[in-house]
C-alpha cells in the first residue's frame, strides 16, 4: 500500500502538502517523505521514509521494517521523526476493519488502512468471497476538496485491484461515503 500511495500522490500532489497557517498558504512537495504510524510501548510515533517516491516496492518494504524496528527500540532520532509530507496509519494491524486517523500536522492528509478480511463481494452478478481492505482518507479542506480526496482514494482502490502483487479487493471509500472518509 505504501508504494501505491507514492504513485497516487504523484497524480494528486495537492495531498502531498503542508498547510502553512501563518502564511495561510499550501506548500506542495515533489518528494514524498512518507510518515508511517508505528505503535510502540511508549505510544504512537511516526518515523519518516524519505524520498519514498523513488523506491521500488521491495526497498520501501525494507525501509518500513527498518524504521518500525527502530521505533520499537526507541532508537530514532528527532530528524527521523520529522519532515513527513503524508502519513499512512495501518489500523488493520490491530484487527480493525477501518477507522478515522488524525492528520499529522502540518500535513494535509493521512490514510488509514484497515485489516484485510474476506467478505462477500458481487462480481458479475454473482456473490463470491473476496479479500477486502477498507481505506479511509482524512484531509484538510483548506488544502484539498472532496474531488481531489475522492479521486486519490478511488485511484488507490483501482491500483490495488489491478496490482500484480496483490490479490485483494479494495473497498475504497471516497468523500461521497461519509462513514469512512473524514474531512478536517
Amino acid at each position: 500500500m505504501l508504494r501505491l500511495c507514492t504513485l497516487a500522490l504523484r497524480r494528486f500532489p495537492r495531498l502531498n502538502a503542508h498547510f502553512d497557517g501563518e502564511g495561510n498558504s499550501v506548500v506542495t512537495f515533489d518528494a514524498v517523505h512518507l510518515g508511517v504510524a508505528v505503535q510502540t510501548e511508549r505510544g504512537l510515533v511516526v518515523p519518516v521514509i524519505r524520498d519514498a517516491q523513488s523506491m521500488p516496492m521491495l526497498q520501501l518494504a525494507a525501509e518500513l521494517e527498518q524504521v518500525a524496528t527502530a521505533a520499537r527500540n526507541a532508537s530514532l532520532t528527532q530528524a527521523e521523526l520529522s519532515g513527513s509530507t503524508f502519513t499512512v496509519s495501518n489500523v488493520g494491524a490491530f484487527g480493525v476493519d477501518g477507522g478515522t486517523a488524525i492528520i499529522n500536522p502540518p500535513e494535509a492528509a493521512i490514510l488509514g488502512v484497515g485489516q484485510i478480511v474476506e467478505r462477500p463481494w458481487v462480481v458479475g452478478g454473482t456473490v463470491v468471497p473476496r479479500r477486502v481492505v477498507e481505506l479511509s482518507l482524512v484531509f484538510d479542506h483548506r488544502v484539498a476538496d472532496g474531488a481531489v480526496a475522492g479521486g486519490f482514494v478511488r485511484h488507490l482502490g483501482w491500483s490495488e485491484r489491478h496490482s500484480p502483487t496483490t490479490g485483494s479487493t479494495t473497498k475504497a471509500n471516497s468523500a461521497a461515503t461519509a462513514t469512512r472518509t473524514s474531512a478536517c
